[in-house]
């Protein structure tokens, strides 16, 4: 059972007894056999997923009809990044150590096996939910709805991080977080010019200040930060289209930072320049409220929308790393140059847009 899965086609139905029986999701029942269906293509990058359906010896209607399998990449560009990461040990941590005691709601897990950038998650099927997709992006109405769900986890740790003190949970680790400057070279020859002239300015500036904006950021208010927090990452429940349901998923990037990381970059990164135009401060201003109405204290609006400004310059790194994760300028698919595109032109207009120069 505590293994590691290469092929998920070697999966059988004993080993899916034993395992949901050690962690007592069935009792005598057995599984006389399963299909697996995988489940999307480029949907993670740092994983697979596989829907698991499985036949078991008697019916009981608490039993999940069908599983979700999460299982490290096979992608060699892709791995090397979540073995640095520690992806599959800070997501199977989050939901064994963290998630229980989360006010809000998220995934269902069943089972968990990691060592360092590989591993598996046995979790419940929300596939009666949307997800989210990072190209379309998210309007108005589905952004305000996921900070609501994310300050339900930044107030639930709010400045009590010593409580969280895990060897698989680091502090201030992002995939973006990189020396930014040989990558930005590439960026800067490829995009320049479609960038324009003061976003090339902006963003010399800040690949020279770097180290330095990210140190001004351990300034911030400290809690658990999902770190690639976008709408690839998240489920969507639309039954109210004026006050969709959002479940965050996919915390193999999560770590312990300054809350407004995640709100940066998840105002930039995943709502289209047109949706955005004129929203950014209300944007926050719902976050903020809503760590009020969760009990944080002593943070005012101001410092709030201080702080996510300042961190939505940190983010300016992800447009740099994504081109360069992504093989760009010579990407594999049009999938994922148009992410590398999103991340490129979203980021970087809302950075001028928003004026940013001004605090570097």
């Amino acid at each position: 059972m505590n293994q590691i899965i290469e092929n998920p086609l070697n999966i059988t139905s004993s080993w899916l007894t034993a395992v949901l029986r050690k962690s007592g999701f069935i009792n005598h029942q057995v599984i006389l056999n399963l299909k697996l269906e995988p489940i999307g293509e480029s949907t993670g990058f740092l994983s697979r997923i596989f829907r698991i359906i499985p036949r078991y010896s008697e019916e009981n209607e608490g039993l999940p009809e069908s599983i979700i399998l999460k299982i490290h990449t096979n992608r060699p560009e892709f791995f090397s990044v979540g073995e640095r990461l520690k992806a599959f040990d800070r997501e199977s941590g989050f939901y064994r150590h963290i998630s229980p005691h989360i006010y809000g709601r998220l995934p269902k897990i069943f089972a968990s096996y990691s060592q360092g950038g590989k591993g598996w998650i046995l979790m419940e099927d929300l596939s009666y939910m949307k997800n989210g997709d990072q190209v379309y992006g998210l309007n108005n109405q589905g952004v305000k709805a996921s900070l609501s769900s994310i300050a339900s986890v930044h107030a639930d740790c709010w400045q009590a991080c010593d409580q969280y003190s895990y060897p698989w949970l680091p502090t201030d680790d992002f995939w973006f977080r990189v020396d930014p400057q040989p990558l930005w070279t590439n960026l800067k020859e490829c995009y320049g010019l479609r960038i324009g002239q003061e976003a090339v300015t902006l963003l010399d500036e800040y690949v020279m200040r770097h180290d330095e904006i990210f140190s001004r950021l351990q300034k911030c208010p400290r809690t658990i930060v999902h770190g690639d927090l976008r709408a690839d990452n998240l489920l969507i429940d639309n039954n109210d289209q004026n006050n969709p349901s959002i479940l965050i998923i996919d915390w193999q990037t999560v770590t312990i930072s300054a809350a407004a990381i995640d709100v940066a970059f998840l105002i930039l990164g995943s709502e289209p320049p047109a949706e955005r135009h004129g929203h950014f401060k209300d944007l926050v201003s719902h976050w903020h409220s809503r760590l009020v109405s969760l009990g944080v204290k002593n943070y005012s609006f101001s410092e709030a929308y201080s702080d996510v400004r300042l961190a939505s310059l940190a983010c300016l790194s992800a447009p740099i790393k994504a081109f360069a994760e992504l093989g760009g300028p010579n990407f594999k698919n049009a999938k994922e140059a148009q992410l590398a595109e999103c991340f490129i032109f979203r980021h970087i207009e809302a950075s001028v847009e928003l004026n940013l120069s001004e605090i570097l």
